[in-house]
């Protein structure tokens, strides 16, 4: 079973917020769940991969804007990797421990792209 959105944020009128998401299940480490838009496809895709083990969500730093260049780096570390996501104004790191690193880098960069 692949990862589930928890909770949604909704602004005063009803409308989704562009704001961080949550998002949870057994791949998932719990201490924190939050997840930056632009990198809730890459967290969902990367629990349903069967070679992955863990995600670990970083902390959600705020930077300045990027004219809507989305951003995706990978940097190996022991057992997977550390990703930076960077959207417009947010960067988050995710840590992914995975079987098979080569294959899970090829797999979410195309579908970041």
């Amino acid at each position: 079973m692949g990862a589930c959105i928890r909770t949604l944020i909704y602004d005063f009128e009803g409308n989704l917020s562009s704001m961080s998401k949550h998002i949870g299940g057994r791949k998932i480490a719990s201490s924190h769940t939050s997840v930056i838009d632009s990198a809730f496809p890459i967290v969902h895709k990367a629990a349903d991969l069967p070679e992955v083990n863990k995600i670990a969500l970083g902390i959600i730093k705020q930077v300045g804007k990027t004219r809507g260049i989305r951003r995706l780096k990978f940097l190996p570390i022991t057992g997977g990797w550390r990703l930076t996501v960077r959207s417009d104004s947010t960067v988050q790191e995710i840590y992914i421990y995975t079987d098979e690193p080569g294959r899970t880098k090829d797999i979410l960069e195309a579908f970041f792209n």
